[in-house]
């Protein structure tokens, strides 16, 4: 089901507005308490945040990803690579 751009608004407004709760590995520990701002281009099923990218990130826990996931884009992706996301709908 595809969702209206308000659905697609709110939750870029309630979720992204307020801390989120999360576990980040021991690399990424310097993000905690950081305010991160969100892109302006934004697709469906995801929401691309503002951070610089990292070349030749890793390949790890290259699973299926949830709803609420916080995700980096790996070397796999390119000049993608480092660019963390957080998921809308499971993918």
């Amino acid at each position: 089901m595809k969702k209206s751009i308000y659905e697609k608004d709110l939750f870029t407004q309630t979720i992204l507005q307020s801390p989120i709760p999360c576990n980040l590995l021991s690399g990424y520990k310097h993000l905690y308490n950081k305010e991160i701002n969100i892109r302006p281009d934004q697709p469906e099923n995801i929401t691309r945040l503002l951070l610089p990218r990292k070349p030749n990130v890793g390949i790890r826990h290259n699973i299926v990803r949830h709803r609420g996931s916080i995700v980096m884009q790996n070397r796999l992706a390119a000049r993608y690579s480092g660019e963390v996301y957080l998921v809308k709908h499971d993918l």
